[in-house]
């Protein structure tokens, strides 16, 4: 009996598939399907994907990648850590090898600081001014092989009391080598100041011998040179309440440090 139940449904089964193929041959489908169209193969169908979009790089992270510092870039100095240089340098002259000294000035220089009312810095609020004692000098012939890779740099601290002295409410300089109280050589004349820059002519010069001074007008040619667009001018580096670092016209580089009342008086700058 269950055999001939399972070839009952079988056969039934067979009809059923006969009956949709003819169905289907002559066009009519079932319940409105639509006639098979034997123009194409059949095909099977297969789940699409669904495709994910790959986000294009931003410009600012394009920016920023190749914005990145290479490795061989020379990090920025520590201007803090080469201004207690130069101060220690100047307390103790000799203390400090010259090419740590040559290195910290070329740092301050390439650092290109901000200039900050450096005038009155150097200058102060009123008359006599300020002075500075010259502590060490590097030539420009140096300057120019150390860029080209020939040598670490050199320079000297300087052996002489050689001694400026800025006067921003006057608009004066003075440039003077000093021999305790056996003399002294003056040059004085105006001075301008632009941003960094320090424009000074010199014309006078004065000769003091133990309490006396002579004064002397400097000659036309010299006191005339800031009218040819050939005064002599510092560039400054950098410069605070005790230190400040300047390039010369002629290209050397040099820093100093400021002077108090009582090393002036000790050292024969001040009459007592």
């Amino acid at each position: 009996m269950v055999v001939q139940s399972v070839s009952r449904t079988h056969t039934c089964l067979l009809r059923a598939q006969t009956c949709r193929v003819t169905a289907n041959r002559k066009g009519l489908g079932h319940r409105g399907s639509l006639p098979i169209n034997r123009a194409q193969p059949y095909r099977i169908s297969r789940p699409v994907r669904p495709v994910t979009a790959v986000a294009e790089p931003s410009q600012e992270s394009k920016t920023s990648s190749s914005a990145k510092p290479s490795a061989s870039a020379k990090p920025a100095p520590d201007t803090q850590k080469v201004v207690e240089l130069l101060k220690a340098a100047a307390k103790r002259p000799g203390s400090v090898p010259k090419a740590a000294v040559f290195a910290a000035l070329r740092d301050l220089e390439a650092a290109k600081l901000p200039e900050d009312d450096w005038v009155h810095k150097l200058g102060g609020t009123k008359s006599p001014g300020r002075r500075w004692k010259l502590v060490y000098t590097v030539g420009s012939d140096a300057l120019t092989a150390a860029n080209k890779g020939e040598s670490k740099g050199s320079g000297y601290y300087f052996p002489l009391q050689a001694v400026q002295r800025w006067d921003a409410e006057a608009s004066e300089i003075e440039n003077g080598v000093y021999f305790g109280w056996l003399g002294a050589l003056l040059f004085s004349g105006p001075f301008s100041m632009k941003g960094k820059k320090l424009d000074f002519t010199f014309e006078d010069l004065s000769l003091r011998l133990g309490p006396k001074t002579f004064k002397f007008g400097l000659p036309t040619s010299v006191g005339g040179e800031k009218q040819k667009g050939k005064s002599p001018f510092f560039l400054f580096a950098y410069v605070d309440d005790n230190i400040c670092v300047a390039r010369g016209r002629g290209g050397g580089l040099a820093f100093w440090v400021r002077t108090t009342p009582t090393w002036e008086v000790s050292r024969g700058i001040i009459a007592k």
